[in-house]
């Protein structure tokens, strides 16, 4: 198994500051590039409540890649832990370094949703 990234995406969510908007951004923290990265984290809710989270993973190492699970950690406005998702990349054929790689999430929004995180929890050959 892999080493887990320090990268970290963090993401608004609905609970208890929804607006009209329906889309929510969350950004790629740090700068320094992560063994396997998360790139372009989106968050949508549609009009009954279920969520989409998109992302891109990079693929920044030197290795074999062909799995990577990637965590969704999703808090109450006061920090607590609600619910964690998780999904795996994989491919046929070994991820290159420096492509990208899409995934995706998704769910029923809990009201209590108010922010989230997202994390490669490891990766493998």
């Amino acid at each position: 198994m892999g080493a887990r990234a320090a990268r970290r995406a963090d993401g608004i969510g609905p609970g208890g500051r929804r607006s009209d908007e329906s889309e929510r951004r969350a950004e790629t923290r740090g700068t320094d590039a992560a063994p396997i990265e998360i790139l372009d984290v989106d968050w949508n809710i549609d009009e009954v409540d279920n969520y989409t989270i998109l992302g891109k993973i990079r693929d920044n190492t030197d290795i074999p890649v062909a799995n990577v699970k990637i965590s969704v950690n999703f808090f109450t406005k006061d920090g607590e832990l609600v619910e964690t998702k998780s999904t795996v990349v994989s491919g046929s054929q070994p991820f290159k370094r420096g492509q990208q790689y899409s995934f995706s999430i998704r769910g029923n929004s809990d009201k209590e949703f108010n922010f989230f995180t997202t994390q490669v929890e490891s990766w493998w050959e």
